[in-house]
Formats: structure tokens, sequence, C-alpha cells
């Protein structure tokens, strides 16, 4: 996962440098611009939401051991008992952030797409001729 994410941001870093060399088609910088915003975005994303959405998956693979090692006890103390509703609280209340986060992403993913698909036909239209 990690090393998708270090790409990802490299990737879209090299794209960000390549568009700001671009000339403009025509004088219309607009499909360039809406490239710039999706490549932002993934690069955003990568820098901070994705970190802490593996946060999440860390805190549950240290909470499946303690799960485990909590039930091979036969008749764990109130320590345990403490120890383990904290750990199952923390974990909840990483799985909310994790959702929270998917959910931005998603709806904001949803929204650049839509704008560079929007971008892209209508820098066609603009630009492409029709016969009649």
């Amino acid at each position: 996962m990690e090393q998708g994410r270090t790409s990802l941001i490299r990737y879209a870093s090299k794209g960000l440098l390549a568009l700001d060399t671009l000339k403009n088609f025509a004088g219309d910088p607009s499909h360039a611009n809406s490239c710039k915003r999706v490549l932002n975005f993934y690069k955003k994303m990568a820098e901070n939401d994705i970190p802490k959405q593996m946060d999440y998956f860390l805190k549950k693979e240290n909470f499946e051991k303690m799960k485990k090692a909590f039930n091979a006890k036969s008749s764990p103390g109130k320590a345990d008992i403490d120890a383990f509703n904290a750990e199952v609280k923390d974990v909840n209340n990483s799985l909310n952030t994790f959702n929270s986060i998917n959910t931005n992403i998603n709806n904001t993913r949803n929204n650049v797409l839509k704008d560079w698909n929007d971008s892209e036909k209508t820098f066609a239209d603009s630009h492409m001729p029709y016969y009649k």
C-alpha cells in the first residue's frame, strides 16, 4: 500500500511539472487546468488521506493480535478486560475516521472526474471542426 501511495505522489508531481511547461492549445488552458485539478487531488489524497486510512489497518492488525491473546486466557482479569475494551474503542474510532475519509475521497474524486469529463467534452466541442 505504501509503495502505491509513494508512486502516486511521484507520478502526480511529475505530471504537474509537465503541465507547467505545456503550452495552451489555441489559447485555451481549460483542459490543462482540469488535469491539474485531478493531479492535485490525487497528490493530496496520497499525501494526507491515505496515511490516515493506513492507520486503521495497523490498529486493526494490533487489535486482532490482542484479541487472540485475550481469547487464549481462560479467565481474564479486570485489567485485561479494560485493556481489551479500550482497544475495541480505539479500533472503532479509527474505523469511523477511515469511513469518513473514504466518503470524502469518493465524493471529491467523483466531482474532480466529472469536471475532467465536462472539460474534455467542452474542449473537444470548441476545437473540433464540424462539417455540414
